[in-house]
């Protein structure tokens, strides 16, 4: 309440009188008068002295309305602009993404969009191959990993590192020469991964899989078994890595990083649903632990 009075009180400055900031509050005067009350005997010294013509503000009033009062309406004008803002977010928008990035990295920010903009309805559909947005009829779709030139627009919310993980009761390994002597599980038939480290540069690991899956989660049960690696997605990994249920290999070693894109069929300016689901999603990517 502190922070409405002193918003109260520089209104109550500006307009001159009680009345005419009662008036503009659309409030009554015994309102205003008693919240500049209970804002005085905060303080513990008067504000304003109120005469026939008018008010004047006393010292300690004048430092408070230039220290906190004009900075006070300057925020309200700002949140008053951000609710109408909201207000026009409305109608249905339609988001193709990846399940398991929807189900898990991104699972707390779709309540966290829907709080925000509570006039949106917002349509999730989720797989783990490429639909066509086209086709699908969608307003846009989040995809990762790098795409190839198309006529679709294309902007980079961010980036996911990748890390080698395996069980905690794993044999450790201190030099990545010995990850060719390892069990992998990988999502591809491939006969090599490419590993990066800051100071020694790419190294490219000579592998022999023995189990293959398709789907991120599953492939992490596979890792929980004990029984191999895998070089998984820390928009995957990193909540296990927190709790213990798996530990990083190598750890100044990381995996090709993953780009995180919004895509939509529009080259004009996307509409205002499209333009505020992007940067509120960008804005999430950036203060998540799994992204760089």
């Amino acid at each position: 309440m502190l922070l409405n009075d002193l918003y109260l009180f520089s209104i109550i400055v500006d307009c001159g009188s009680l009345s005419r900031a009662a008036k503009q509050l659309n409030t009554t005067v015994a309102t205003v008068s008693r919240r500049l009350c209970a804002l005085e005997a905060h303080i513990g010294q008067p504000l304003l002295n109120r005469h026939a013509r008018g008010i004047h503000v006393t010292q300690a009033g004048e430092q408070l309305y230039r220290q906190y009062a004009v900075d006070l309406q300057t925020i309200q004008t700002q949140l008053t602009e951000f609710k109408s803002h909201s207000q026009l977010i409305s109608g249905r928008l339609k988001v193709l993404a990846p399940s398991n990035l929807a189900t898990t990295a991104l699972a707390d920010f779709w309540p966290e969009f829907m709080r925000t903009y509570p006039d949106l309805q917002l349509d999730i559909q989720t797989s783990n191959h490429i639909q066509d947005i086209a086709e699908q009829g969608a307003d846009c779709a989040i995809r990762v990993g790098h795409l190839p030139s198309s006529s679709l627009v294309q902007k980079r919310l961010g980036t996911i590192e990748s890390k080698l993980v395996a069980a905690p009761e794993h044999s450790d390994i201190t030099c990545v020469t010995e990850l060719s002597e390892h069990t992998f599980a990988i999502s591809q038939q491939v006969n090599n991964l490419t590993l990066s480290h800051p100071k020694q540069g790419d190294y490219k690991v000579t592998v022999t899989p023995t189990h293959f899956c398709n789907d991120i989660a599953l492939l992490k049960a596979m890792v929980k078994s004990g029984r191999c690696i895998a070089l998984l997605p820390l928009s995957e990994a990193s909540s296990c890595l927190q709790n213990g249920t798996l530990k990083t290999v190598l750890p100044h070693w990381s995996g090709v990083e993953r780009p995180v894109y919004l895509v939509t069929t529009s080259r004009k300016n996307p509409s205002p649903k499209v333009r505020a689901f992007s940067d509120m999603l960008k804005q999430f990517i950036a203060q998540q632990p799994w992204a760089s």
